[in-house]
């Protein structure tokens, strides 16, 4: 006589909705903390070449590309528009 495996009764059935918000305020305080941690820094970090591409290269790129001018795309040894 072959007997089935045993699995609990709640395998099968789908999450009770205490349990589907526990996840779901469980998921938004894991993300909200992520994510605010990264946000609070974000405008404070520099890197050491920034400064360069904020105020010169995307400026000199998005001048080339108007005039269609798409070699003048090719900056810093970077690929260009091609």
């Amino acid at each position: 006589m072959e007997t089935e495996p045993l699995t609990p009764p709640s395998a099968h059935l789908p999450p009770s909705p205490k349990e589907r918000a526990f996840f779901f305020v469980m998921l938004a305080l894991i993300l909200g903390t992520f994510f605010s941690f990264g946000w609070f820094h974000l405008g404070k970090f520099e890197t050491t070449d920034e400064h360069l591409w904020k105020y010169d290269r995307i400026g000199e790129y998005w001048s080339a590309l108007e005039k269609g001018d798409l070699e003048k795309t090719y900056i810093n040894d970077k690929p260009g528009v091609t």
